[in-house]
């Protein structure tokens, strides 16, 4: 089970927000009600994508 699961799943069971970033349609999607987000940014106006992948150095 990956990592990512136990911790959600304890969060969720205590009504806690959780934020996956990741894509749809994916595997571990199915697992809990998710609701996407599109065109989110960061404060500096700059595009949650673009922010991850200069963070992530791709």
């Amino acid at each position: 089970m990956p990592v990512y699961r136990p911790q959600a799943c304890c969060a969720v069971s205590r009504q806690q927000w959780v934020v996956f970033l990741g894509w749809e349609p994916h595997a571990m999607n199915t697992r809990f009600e998710l609701t996407y987000l599109s065109g989110v940014t960061t404060r500096s106006g700059e595009p949650i994508e673009d922010a991850v992948k200069k963070a992530l150095g791709i």
